[in-house]
């Protein structure tokens, strides 16, 4: 028994040490594990900074790639449209009959406008219907007469390389100062009031109109031939002319009949009743009656002192002159207006088709497109395509407020079929990318 006793304390010693052992071992072990996991746990947030840093890395290199595919994409679109309007120009000088009227006028014009800018101390202003005038100021290095010489055969020059086009000019007398600008253009203007009685192509001085106007021959009142009297002179005076050139065209159309015979009675009043026979037809073309010249004008038939001299006698044809000219304003400024409404909501309604065109909006009022480009622009301020594009340009502002459309769709929805060039066209009209547009809005 008692050594059984010893035996069983000495398996205890030694369980007790072995336990001890087991008690190490495992405080070792539970000390290397939980340096594993600090370290795991370190490795987990690098790695996950690792990751936001490439995020950011990543998003700033896609910012900088969509900047550098958007500045490629509009360097390629104005290429492009350079390239483009290259190829047209060329098209329209070649082929300026096939070409659309309208955009020879516009290329004309930017031609002109562009060879005026290169002459030192030439000035050009748009008349309108009426066409251009040109100051020339002498510089110190060629006299006037030189200058000007050399701007006219630019001048006719650059127009006729457009192909056929009918012109005229006048040209006035030189001034020393601006305050007499107003006689140059005085001058310039009646020697453009030769128009409606001499050829067209070619550019006349004031002062020597006579000189190019056939001396009239002497003819007897017994035989007057009246086809010398073209009424198509004073018919298309009545449709283009202004009050400021009335008294300029009576002057010389009295001269081109020739002195002798206007100092005649009977020839003052025979011309005069042709003056009021044509002026009337105008005036009741434009709906208003014949008797409406009467009441502005009076009736000649019962104002003998109309005949008295041949003064007097263009006198009271220059009332009929202004009259049929105020109202053919009239009628116009009313029909304008409401033909441009028209064309406003034509293309108001019709933006989003990518083949809307000058073309088919004067189409669309009943007018030729030379004609219409030129009443919209006079009116507006605009050309159509300037209108157009602001028109598209508003509702693409529109869609990058309101909407999650991409920029392709938007530029679809507003007419545009290639999107880099609808990116290019946004950037140049509003200072800004579609994207930066949509990120202040």
């Amino acid at each position: 028994a008692t050594a059984a006793q010893e035996e069983a304390e000495k398996l205890r010693k030694e369980k007790g040490l072995l336990q001890e052992q087991l008690d190490d071992q495992a405080r070792v072990y539970n000390a290397k594990l939980t340096s594993a996991g600090v370290e795991v746990d370190q490795a987990k947030a690098e790695a996950q900074a690792a990751k936001e840093a490439l995020a950011k890395a990543t998003a700033k290199a896609q910012k900088f790639q969509d900047a550098l595919s958007d500045a490629n994409a509009s360097a390629q679109t104005a290429e492009e449209e350079h390239a483009r309007l290259l190829r047209e120009l060329e098209e329209l000088r070649n082929r300026p009959a096939e070409a659309d009227t309208a955009a020879v006028d516009a290329a004309r014009k930017a031609a002109i406008e562009e060879m005026t800018e290169k002459i030192p101390g030439a000035l050009m202003v748009e008349l309108g219907l009426e066409g251009w005038a040109f100051v020339l100021k002498e510089t110190e290095n060629r006299g006037l007469e030189e200058q000007q010489q050399e701007f006219l055969n630019q001048l006719q020059s650059t127009i006729r390389s457009y192909g056929k086009v009918e012109y005229f000019g006048g040209l006035g007398v030189p001034v020393g100062r601006l305050s007499e600008l107003n006689r140059c253009f005085e001058e310039a203007n009646r020697a453009f009031a030769y128009r409606y009685l001499k050829e067209r192509n070619q550019i006349i001085e004031s002062g020597r109109e006579e000189a190019q106007i056939p001396d009239a021959e002497e003819f007897r009142l017994a035989a007057l031939n009246a086809d010398r009297m073209d009424r198509k002179v004073l018919e298309n005076f009545l449709k283009t002319g202004l009050k400021s050139q009335s008294r300029h065209f009576l002057d010389e159309y009295f001269n081109s009949l020739g002195e002798k015979n206007v100092q005649s009675l009977l020839f003052r009043q025979y011309v005069t009743m042709d003056f009021y026979f044509t002026a009337a037809a105008q005036v009741q073309q434009r709906g208003f009656p014949a008797g409406e010249l009467i009441e502005r004008c009076g009736d000649f038939q019962n104002m003998t002192a109309v005949f008295a001299t041949a003064e007097q006698t263009k006198e009271y044809l220059n009332r009929v002159l202004e009259a049929v000219l105020e109202i053919r304003e009239t009628v116009s400024q009313k029909k304008y207006s409401s033909l441009l409404k028209d064309a406003k909501s034509f293309i108001e309604q019709n933006f989003d088709n990518e083949e809307i065109s000058l073309n088919m909006t004067a189409a669309s009022v009943n007018l030729s497109p030379n004609h219409f480009s030129t009443i919209f622009s006079q009116e507006t301020g605009q050309t159509f395509i300037e209108f157009l594009t602001s028109v598209r340009m508003e509702k693409a502002r529109e869609l990058l407020r309101s909407t999650s459309m991409k920029t392709a769709e938007i530029a679809f929805a507003v007419g545009y079929r290639d999107p880099h060039y609808f990116s290019y066209l946004f950037k140049k009209t509003q200072e800004c990318t579609p994207r930066e547009f949509r990120a202040k809005a």
